[in-house]
């Protein structure tokens, strides 16, 4: 039973990781630095790539992927499952949303655009 426990303990974790992601997302939506995502379902092809979103920014037809993860362990076991070609972004309860939309930006290489 205890398994089951810190299943159930990572799971609420990592929808809390992606809920406040989606928050972000919806917030550069808003602000016209992306200008659209989409979430990830339970074994649809997004999720089966290894991806928890998809987006895309303004003028550009290319697509940018996100895999959300709540620790660090979490991470190395999604590079060890999938590779390293979906960027990750670990979220952590120590940094605001300034930071989460910084390291989703770094992720996906788009800190450098003149849009954000």
């Amino acid at each position: 039973m205890g398994n089951w426990e810190i299943d159930v303990e990572s799971l609420v974790r990592g929808t809390k990781s992606e809920n406040r992601v989606e928050n972000v997302l919806n917030f550069l939506l808003e602000m016209g630095v992306i200008s659209g995502f989409r979430r990830s379902r339970p074994y649809d092809e997004l999720d089966l790539m290894g991806a928890d979103f998809e987006f895309s920014i303004p003028k550009s037809e290319k697509i940018y992927y996100l895999q959300v993860k709540s620790s660090f362990r979490g991470l190395e076991e999604h590079f060890r499952k999938y590779g390293r070609k979906i960027p990750c972004v670990v979220v952590l309860n120590s940094r605001d949303d300034g930071r989460l939309i910084s390291d989703i930006l770094e992720a996906t290489k788009l800190n450098s655009l003149e849009t954000v």
